[in-house]
């Protein structure tokens, strides 16, 4: 494994398969068609989902929610060779997908704090300028990945704004510029797996998401510096094995110091 620290990446330069959570063995025996007809139930109900979302969603978040389908059911179709357990690990990873669907394209007004979830106090944070904090609030039991993260008022407890991006992760952590303009979050995804996501503070409490990943952001930013004199041929498309870590902020909050951990491939 390769360890390398950027000490200097500029912020402004910046500009999965489903896991089973549950056994989907079935508890009692059903036929052929009773698993193709539940599996059916839940596609028909995912495609209406997808269709209400999609044309409440301004134009960057459709490319985002439509990229995200296509791999889903990339993943979705890797089938076995039994069929009654294809149908039903089908309308698990369905149903699965809706609740992503939901939990990652949220309705502006949802509620708070959302049902079924309870704080980790751990993954949140506060402003360096005490204006407001973040809190991150987890499911239970088959749910513990999913999380929301929400920017609050300090002076205003119920002025409030949901954190936009992904919602699936082990843990995540989250980082403020001491200007209070920024935020790093960093997620543990898997065994073998960390992603970072950079947001820009928009308006008020509003923070909006940089388009692409700021782990994939960073490993192209080391593939092009000086030090690394193309050493390394780095696929920032598929960073299975990678790590990142947030090392600090500049005093200005105008760059991020990260420290990256992967897989050494030569050329």
């Amino acid at each position: 494994m390769t360890r390398i620290v950027l000490s200097c990446l500029c912020i402004g330069a910046l500009l999965p398969p489903v896991s089973l959570h549950a056994d989907p063995t079935p508890t009692a025996s059903l036929t052929l068609e009773e698993l193709k007809a539940d599996f059916e139930k839940q596609d028909a109900e995912l495609n209406q989902v997808y269709t209400e979302t999609m044309a409440r969603l301004p134009a960057e978040q459709q490319k985002e929610l439509k990229k995200s389908e296509v791999e889903w059911i990339k993943h979705r179709d890797q089938e076995g060779t039994d069929p009654g357990l294809n149908w039903l690990i089908l309308s698990f990873k369905t149903r699965e997908r809706i609740k992503d669907i939901r939990a990652d394209f949220p309705l502006e007004n949802g509620p708070y704090p959302p049902p079924g979830y309870s704080e980790a106090k751990d993954e949140g944070a506060e402003s360096p300028r005490g204006d407001f904090v973040i809190k991150v609030f987890r499911g239970e039991g088959a749910d513990s990945r999913r999380q929301e993260a929400w920017i609050v008022s300090k002076q205003d407890p119920t002025q409030r704004k949901r954190l936009p991006g992904k919602t699936v992760a082990f843990s995540t952590e989250h980082f403020i510029s001491p200007d209070a303009r920024w935020i790093v979050r960093r997620q543990h995804d898997g065994s073998q797996e960390d992603s970072a996501y950079l947001y820009r503070r928009k308006d008020g409490l509003v923070f909006e998401s940089i388009t692409d990943p700021l782990s994939e952001l960073a490993w192209e930013f080391f593939q092009k510096t000086p030090a690394n004199k193309r050493k390394y041929k780095i696929d920032t498309k598929n960073l299975t094995q990678s790590f990142i870590r947030f090392e600090s902020w500049s005093g200005d909050g105008k760059k991020v110091r990260l420290s990256l951990t992967g897989p050494r491939v030569d050329h």
